[in-house]
């Protein structure tokens, strides 16, 4: 009798991109999601304005990817991580999502939501990036 070998990820993804927000203000998103299939991998979101951090935030668990394909390909991940703010550090939960299409015409899409309480107060920052070139996001299924 063979061994029935479950993968944890439908695909894997990564993306590295830099948005200017404003004239001093831009943020960064590097996550490199379920790599070679096998489940976790990293994500960093920073936000930086007149050369100083604002926030940054550094996944600690990713969870299996979900992933849809109909010609163009999206995957969706989420997990918990910590956010450094100005008023300190915190536990926080996040999703991830990437839109590859598959036509060159349309932009590639990268979003970033994380979730976390400071002193008592919900919090959310969502971030929209648009990948250009579209070679910075990748999407790859898993067996």
């Amino acid at each position: 009798m063979g061994l029935i070998r479950l993968c944890p990820c439908d695909c894997s993804g990564s993306v590295t991109i830099t948005n200017q927000i404003s004239p001093d203000e831009q943020a960064t998103l590097i996550a490199d999601i379920c790599p070679d299939c096998e489940g976790g991998g990293t994500a960093t979101y920073t936000e930086v304005q007149n050369q100083t951090t604002t926030l940054s935030f550094i996944a600690t668990n990713i969870g299996p990817t979900s992933c849809i394909t109909n010609g163009d390909e999206l995957l969706s991940v989420a997990g918990e991580g910590n956010i450094t703010t100005s008023i300190g550090t915190f536990p926080a939960t996040f999703t991830i999502s990437f839109y590859e299409a598959a036509r060159e015409d349309i932009e590639d899409i990268a979003i970033i939501n994380i979730h976390w309480f400071d002193a008592g107060v919900p919090n959310l920052r969502q971030r929209q990036f648009t990948v250009l070139p579209k070679t910075l996001l990748t999407i790859t299924d898993c067996p």
